[in-house]
């Protein structure tokens, strides 16, 4: 009997270490091998200006990854020559803001965000209301209306809807409603702004989200626009400029909604670039900053925990 009893909770014991090793191989990302590495991404944005000759107040904001679909936030860093700076949520996301009593002449204000794949990251945001019906005044008003019930006859669900209507954005010479929507401006930001318009006609919650695509290096990386629906359940999204349904595997979502990617009161001409490059980091790292996001614990009972001297 009192085999059996060792035997027991040697089994016991097997099982518990074999759960935490498998929690944190495939949870946290702990490495097998000490020769692995983790793919990251350092986006770097540059804002340039000129405060004048003379010195004045200056107050400057810009919006940073909040919400990122399939990537988490490893580390990131605000650099600036006396400026103040703090971060807070807004409705398009997250928002720093740099402040200064006096400045003059070429100022730059830096922010770095290092980035690694998680698959665990999804759409947490809240489900939004049904949206306001937009007021245009006529003839748009009509011509909004005709186009939701043409879109409608030919949907099925939110999804469906949003692909034939952005079908008919892309060909605006064939429908005079969808043209004079347009207004002459055909690019994918002007025609994912539309479809969110069409689509809060529709009582679909939707908006208008801006991000950056990841690749192995780019000095002038560019903001793409992306379209963002809520199906009732979650939210999905689309390429404005195909109608494609789906996020690129490697795009960073940056910020959402209407609002300019950057304000600035005081100074003169503002210029803002993106860069990206990728690099390789130790598994271990991004193991231990998941770990924190999760709050677990777990990461504590860690060779790489135990003192330098051990």
């Amino acid at each position: 009997m009192q085999g059996y009893k060792i035997w027991g909770f040697a089994l016991a014991l097997f099982l518990i270490g074999g759960g935490l090793f498998l929690y944190k191989w495939r949870g946290l990302g702990y490495p097998l091998l000490p020769e692995e590495e983790t793919r990251i991404w350092t986006v770097e944005v540059t804002f340039d200006f000129d405060a004048g000759e003379r010195a004045m107040p200056v107050k400057a904001t810009l919006h940073i990854p909040g919400l990122t679909p399939g990537f988490a936030v490893l580390d990131e860093n605000f650099v600036s020559r006396g400026f103040g700076f703090t971060t807070r949520l807004v409705a398009g996301g997250r928002q720093v803001q740099w402040a200064i009593r006096r400045a003059k002449g070429p100022q730059t204000l830096y922010y770095r965000a290092v980035v690694y794949k998680d698959p665990a990251q999804s759409e947490n945001d809240t489900t939004p209301p049904f949206p306001t019906a937009p007021v245009l005044g006529e003839p748009l008003d009509t011509a909004l209306q005709e186009l939701v019930g043409q879109v409608r006859e030919q949907s099925a669900d939110p999804a469906s809807f949003t692909v034939e209507l952005l079908k008919r954005l892309a060909d605006a010479t064939g429908d005079q409603n969808v043209g004079l929507l347009l207004a002459g401006q055909t690019d994918p930001t002007a025609r994912a702004r539309t479809a969110v318009t069409v689509l809060a006609a529709a009582q679909i919650p939707a908006r208008l989200m801006r991000g950056v695509n990841l690749v192995d290096r780019e000095r002038q990386a560019r903001l793409l626009p992306w379209l963002e629906v809520h199906d009732g359940e979650r939210w999905i999204y689309f390429d404005p400029a195909t109608g494609a349904q789906g996020l690129p595997d490697n795009f960073l979502a940056w910020w959402r909604g209407s609002e300019p990617l950057y304000t600035r009161d005081g100074g003169g001409d503002t210029e803002v670039q993106f860069s990206v490059q990728r690099n390789a980091a130790a598994p271990v790292l991004v193991a231990e900053r998941r770990a924190v996001a999760w709050q677990s614990r777990l990461a504590a009972f860690s060779m790489f925990s135990l003192p330098i001297q051990t």
